[in-house]
């Protein structure tokens, strides 16, 4: 079972605070994340881009944190994710990747589209 959940923690006055969640299997992690309402529009502009042409990468980070999602679209509609989650100096953090199909982008994709009806 594979599952990305990424939720709007808070809306503030020039950026987004969000919470991502990944279960792959038997391991999961979580991370929070925060992101400018500039960097929010470049990385929904790629998104979109990759979920249309299921092609290229876009690799969601904090400046504050190792923390980092990677999706990469593979050949025939695959999408290999590796995710860092939890922080590397913390006592329990969580490195995991996967192959999936095109369906998590999708989901990725509206999930983070949905901060702009915040």
């Amino acid at each position: 079972m594979v599952e990305i959940q990424i939720n709007l923690v808070e809306k503030h006055e020039e950026w987004y605070e969000y919470s991502v969640f990944i279960e792959a299997n038997n391991f999961s992690g979580t991370a929070s994340f925060g992101i400018t309402f500039e960097e929010y529009e470049l990385l929904l502009d790629k998104l979109e881009k990759m979920y249309f042409t299921l092609s290229g990468d876009v690799n969601i980070s904090y400046d504050d944190s190792d923390d980092y999602v990677y999706i990469e679209c593979t050949d025939y509609g695959h999408i290999k994710v590796e995710a860092q989650l939890g922080g590397s100096w913390n006592d329990n953090w969580v490195k995991l990747s996967f192959i999936s199909d095109q369906s998590v982008l999708g989901g990725v994709y509206q999930q983070i589209k949905a901060f702009n009806r915040a």
